[in-house]
Formats: C-alpha cells, structure tokens, sequence
C-alpha cells in the first residue's frame, strides 16, 4: 500500500496529540495497595516474579514464606525466584 505524503503527515499529526482523558499510570504493589514513593520511603523495594508479576519486596517474600507460590498467578516459587527491579 503506498500513501502520498500528505496523507502520512496528516496520519502522523493525529497521532502525535494525545487524549486529555489518559490515565495516570501508578505503580504499586497489589497486596499492600502501597504505591511506589511509599515502599521506597519505607526502605522496601519493588521485585518481579520469574512469572513477571511485581510486588514490593516485604509482601512477595512473606508470600512466598507462606505458600510457595505467586499470590497472582499462583506458579510455584521458591525465595530464588524474585528479584529487585529499579524503577
């Protein structure tokens, strides 16, 4: 398919704007509901599961002591298996 140039530029300028109604993205752990400037106050961290779910690092350690596995997908895990992520 070939566009003409005024038909890419147009397509690339609405592109560009972005909606007034965008959510604002949070990060924050789904077990304690402590968003990210909280856990970090708090000297926690926020870690990623092998199975790539993130938590902070109090709670994901403290479910994986409990029942072994990812409190979200439910995946075995052992305490090898999350790691500290620096956002």
């Amino acid at each position: 398919v070939h566009r003409s140039s005024t038909t890419a530029r147009a397509a690339g300028a609405q592109g560009a704007e972005k909606p007034a109604s965008e959510p604002e993205t949070t990060i924050s752990c789904p077990l304690c509901l402590d968003e990210l400037n909280q856990v970090h106050m708090s000297g926690r961290l926020m870690c990623s599961t092998v199975c790539g779910h993130v938590f902070c690092s109090v709670c994901i350690r403290d479910a994986i002591k409990s029942m072994a596995k990812c409190p979200f997908c439910r995946k075995k895990l052992t305490l090898k298996q999350y790691h500290p992520i620096y956002i």
